[in-house]
């Protein structure tokens, strides 16, 4: 097993037919591995001092979680070749993402917000939504029930998600409802007859 951007030590053994160390391997060998990102060993070429094994200290750091392969082959005899799996697993977590992000809704309705963790590569180290924090905007008004938002005030809102130090944004629109009543303002309630004054009428949604 591995960590991810951790690098770790390969021992490379030259066998006989036999399964003797050959201990007089002095070929050149060189490393691949499915990890892209992977960083691995220089071509090697043995020694006699290797007596057929050398160890390539912290020569591999792999950076993809999930099964890699590393395979070390003779230069020149190809038909010498090993692969090895390791499994690797996400380093610490580095940033989250919450989603949905954008979203659009109605005033009253609500909205859940997930978030997951990831590694300075990118691996994914699973959902956190449990242990996040969500938060909207003072403006917006509404309320949070855990990750579920339930929405008041129209308008394009920033949601944050926060875990662990770590936090991330979200917009999200809310728009205004069907209309549910007139509001009349008037700029003076004292009148006389005759008198012309102005009234502003505001069409609002039941939130």
């Amino acid at each position: 097993t591995a960590t991810a951007g951790s690098p770790f030590d390969v021992i490379v053994t030259a066998f006989d037919n036999y399964t003797n160390i050959a201990t007089g391997y002095t070929g050149t060998v060189r490393f691949t591995s499915s990890d892209n990102n992977a960083t691995l060993p220089p071509n090697y070429t043995f020694i006699s001092s290797d007596n057929g094994t050398h160890t390539f200290t912290g020569g591999v750091t792999l950076r993809t979680s999930g099964n890699h392969t590393i395979t070390v082959t003779d230069n020149v005899a190809s038909v010498l070749t090993n692969t090895e799996t390791w499994v690797v697993s996400p380093a610490a977590a580095n940033s989250i993402v919450i989603s949905p992000d954008p979203a659009t809704i109605t005033a009253g309705s609500t909205q859940t917000y997930t978030a997951e963790a990831f590694d300075q590569f990118n691996n994914s180290r699973g959902l956190v939504t449990d242990n996040t924090t969500f938060s909207i905007q003072s403006g917006a008004a509404g309320s949070w029930a855990a990750n579920v938002y339930t929405s008041q005030i129209a308008g394009t809102w920033i949601v944050t998600g926060s875990y662990s130090g770590l936090s991330d944004n979200a917009t999200l629109t809310v728009n205004a409802g069907t209309i549910h009543h007139y509001t009349v303002i008037s700029d003076n309630y004292t009148q006389r007859v005759t008198v012309p004054f102005t009234v502003t009428v505001i069409a609002r949604d039941s939130v």
